[in-house]
């Protein structure tokens, strides 16, 4: 991570790759804390894990990071990502935020989410 951190990342974006294992919660935070303080991040997210049904370590996780000091939400917005193959339409959130503060390390944790090993 030390070299990425040298980068200085101003963007983090992800489509549809999120909460569904693709991704743990623990990388998607490793690259989310890689983006600097006012830096965009842009993602979209199945609208099931904003609801407090979805006990899912992603959707504790970004629940707990929207509601958080770190982000702040420029655009929330529902819409229609596809339908499934019984003509059912599958709702999705398109997210647009800022980096409003450094995360800290511990703030999955907080969440109840266990982090990655460091390499």
């Amino acid at each position: 991570m030390g070299d990425l951190r040298d980068w200085n990342f101003n963007c983090l974006t992800s489509v549809a790759a999120l909460g569904f294992g693709d991704i743990p919660p623990s990388a998607f935070f490793e690259a989310l804390q890689l983006v600097a303080t006012n830096g965009w991040v842009a993602l979209n997210l199945k609208e099931t894990f904003l609801d407090h049904s979805d006990g899912s370590g992603f959707s504790t996780f970004i629940r707990e990071l929207i509601f958080s000091k770190y982000l702040d939400i420029y655009q929330l917005e529902r819409y229609t990502h596809r339908f499934s193959m019984e003509g059912v339409p599958l709702k999705y959130y398109a997210l647009i935020g800022r980096v409003a503060a450094p995360i800290p390390d511990d703030f999955l944790d907080g969440c109840g989410i266990e982090q990655l090993p460091v390499l």
